[in-house]
């Protein structure tokens, strides 16, 4: 008889330490689940919190390689990604906005001009976020006077933000008006076929530029 209860307390405690194990290994893996992808949910406004729809977002980790997701706004100016959490900024090209005046401000002829935009970094958590980018109709440079060669673009970059952005102009424009975080350094890059050459800027609002070639 004692035996037989010596037996059935060592399957109890058998038993025990299973459970233990697996409850562990469920646990470790729903934060793993939760750490692997959080839902976010973006919204992109104006300056006058109107939505600006139809845009693709790219999210970029800071100092990442590539982007980690690419998503269009709806009618409301939102979007859903999932992300894991980290440090990211969105980019995006926001040429659409040269129909609400604020945005066109000094230009000379908007239909020569690529509208760009690249968000000030956010930091995301272990849980669903709602993040609100807003374009500030004062918070931008102009890079003016580009040369016209197919296949254009300008790379930018901001090393104590982690920011890079590859940024294509579209067809037959010749000037970029770049909403980006301002009071930085950047090194601005053309690269035209085999031709790469750069310049550091520093942006301050409403700045100009004209790239040599």
């Amino acid at each position: 008889m004692p035996f037989a209860h010596h037996c059935h307390c060592s399957y109890l405690k058998i038993l025990a330490i299973i459970l233990t194990v697996l409850t562990i290994c469920f646990t470790a893996t729903v934060a793993v689940q939760a750490a692997a992808g959080n839902t976010v949910r973006l919204r992109l406004v104006d300056a006058n919190n109107s939505p600006v729809s139809r845009i693709s977002l790219s999210a970029w980790q800071v100092n990442g390689p590539s982007a980690q997701a690419t998503v269009y706004t709806g009618l409301d100016g939102t979007a859903l990604l999932t992300l894991p959490p980290g440090k990211y900024y969105f980019t995006g090209d926001i040429t659409n906005l040269k129909a609400r005046a604020i945005y066109t401000r000094g230009l000379h002829n908007t239909n020569e001009t690529t509208f760009y935009f690249i968000s000030k970094p956010v930091v995301l958590g272990n849980k669903p976020e709602n993040i609100v980018l807003t374009i500030d109709s004062a918070d931008y440079i102009n890079i003016v006077d580009i040369a016209k060669l197919q296949g254009f673009q300008l790379h930018i970059s901001q090393k104590e933000l982690g920011i890079t952005a590859n940024i294509r102009l579209g067809a037959r424009h010749n000037s970029l008006r770049l909403y980006l975080p301002l009071r930085k350094e950047y090194i601005i890059q053309q690269v035209a076929g085999l031709s790469h050459m750069q310049w550091p800027i520093y942006a301050t609002p409403g700045s100009q530029f004209i790239l040599p070639y």
